[in-house]
């Protein structure tokens, strides 16, 4: 009679156990493959996070005659700043603004809008491309450029975009690379005055992908953004020096 009453509990234990031992295989094998798919896609996104991000914003080579102040401040500044000159890129465009790229210290790129060189004198120039290479020098484009080319081309990235980016981003990122411009050039006026220059030239960007919002020197949007304080607010910082 106990053999009667037993063998049943023991076939049921048996099922439990059996199950147990399924669902943790399929864990482990479950994070070793997701481990394995985020190690491929953290791979690939740092191969070609560069080369995405300036697809992305319709980018093409700077050409070193007809952008020849372009290619002329850029060379002094990154001189005076201490690191290797960026590759120099346009987006054609009315609108005026710039952002950079760089995944490490010899993969950059500064990349300026042809409305951004049309509009702005030398002076006013040089503060915004000293903006750029300040973000190159204290290394906070590593970072903003990974949650840019994870968000604009991974799923999961996507998926994660808004907490992603602000754990990538100080919010204080543009003021900050303000007030290194205006050391770096010790002219704080030139770039006040750029930065009330774009405010009525325009910085809306049409092609600018939400991804990369957040690299942009100025919100490439009308509506603005929750990564550049307002125009206003930097130029008045900047005339307190």
């Amino acid at each position: 009679m106990g053999l009667v009453v037993a063998l049943p509990v023991a076939v049921a234990l048996l099922v439990v156990v059996g199950l147990l031992v399924g669902i943790a295989a399929g864990l482990v094998a479950a994070v070793v493959v997701g481990g394995a798919v985020g190690v491929a896609l953290a791979t690939r996104v740092w191969r070609t996070a560069e080369a995405a991000i300036l697809q992305a914003v319709n980018a093409t080579p700077a050409d070193d005659v007809e952008h020849a102040r372009f290619f002329n401040l850029v060379e002094g500044l990154s001189l005076a700043a201490g690191v290797p000159r960026p590759r120099l890129m346009v987006v054609p465009t009315p609108a005026a603004n710039a952002l950079s790229v760089g995944r490490d210290a010899r993969s950059t790129a500064v990349v300026a809008t042809t409305g951004l060189l049309e509009r702005l004198n030398r002076i006013e120039l040089e503060g915004v491309l000293a903006h750029e290479l300040c973000h190159l020098r204290s290394g906070d484009v590593v970072p903003a450029t990974m949650a840019a080319a994870a968000v604009h081309t991974t799923w999961p990235g996507r998926l994660l975009a808004r907490p992603l980016v602000r754990r990538a981003v100080d919010a204080r990122r543009e003021l900050v690379a303000d007030l290194g411009a205006a050391r770096l050039t010790r002219y704080p006026p030139g770039l006040s005055a750029a930065l009330d220059r774009l405010g009525e030239a325009g910085t809306a960007v049409a092609s600018a992908p939400a991804a990369v919002a957040h690299l942009w020197f100025a919100a490439p949007s009308p509506a603005g953004d929750d990564f550049h304080p307002r125009l206003e607010e930097r130029a008045e910082a900047l005339r307190e020096l």
